[in-house]
């Protein structure tokens, strides 16, 4: 969705979409989740003019090659689930150096990587298994960042920042590309009951416009790209903090 996005708003940036290496040489889908995927993946290549790279998901190998990639000078990695609304802000990120964005909380919303030799071979002498982007970016000793008006949260919606609202621009948006991160429960994605969705939005009329109205750009941008109704519940969700 991000990566139709990028298309649409013209975005010059190459767009790079990594899938499990397990599901090479499959002669049939395991699942039907997967035969979906596949499905998408083949749609999307062809649509949006999308690269495709096979890693091997139990080792964050997808991760970690980024930094000693040879293929590209400037990388820009996003956390989803999120939704894009300005990708030229997003352009210029390749102009700002190596670094990476932090949210409210402090979790990486965004990173600039500047492949080479140094970072990948630092890499190279950890074990990258299990590390996150956020520990593999410490390692390196990337620069933290914050930029209210680049990277937003839907958290901060809820009052965890108080001038939450104070940075918006003439849109109503908060940010060019806006995290979907609400404590408690899943994502847009998910067919979360009403109950759940109601106790979730924040008090605030203002901000639970502008909550409201993310949710439904998401949604109404998954139905265009993948042409899928939400996902049902998972059976072992943790909703925390909410009564079912």
């Amino acid at each position: 969705m991000t990566f139709a996005e990028l298309a649409r708003q013209g975005s010059k940036a190459r767009r790079i979409l990594v899938y499990p290496r397990e599901w090479e040489g499959s002669v049939r889908p395991k699942t039907k989740e997967q035969d979906r995927s596949l499905r998408l993946l083949r749609r999307v290549v062809v649509r949006y003019g999308i690269s495709l790279r096979s890693v091997d998901m139990e080792t964050n190998e997808g991760i970690w090659k980024v930094f000693g990639t040879r293929d590209e000078e400037s990388v820009v990695l996003l956390r989803g689930t999120g939704v894009l609304y300005n990708a030229t802000a997003l352009d210029g990120l390749f102009l700002e150096g190596a670094g990476h964005y932090v949210g409210a909380e402090g979790e990486v919303i965004a990173a600039v990587v500047q492949p080479g030799l140094d970072s990948y071979q630092k890499l190279q002498g950890m074990s990258v298994l299990g590390m996150g982007l956020d520990e593999m970016l410490s390692a390196i000793g990337s620069e933290g960042r914050y930029d209210q008006h680049l990277f937003g949260e839907t958290r901060t919606l809820k009052g965890i920042l108080k001038e939450s609202v104070a940075g918006q621009d003439e849109d109503g948006l908060l940010a060019a590309y806006m995290r979907i991160s609400d404590p408690g429960i899943l994502g847009p994605e998910y067919d979360i009951p009403q109950n759940v969705w109601e106790q979730a939005r924040p008090e605030s009329p203002k901000e639970r416009m502008i909550w409201e109205g993310i949710y439904s750009d998401y949604r109404a941008q998954r139905m265009a790209v993948c042409g899928l109704e939400v996902e049902p519940l998972p059976r072992n969700a943790v909703l925390d903090g909410v009564d079912l």
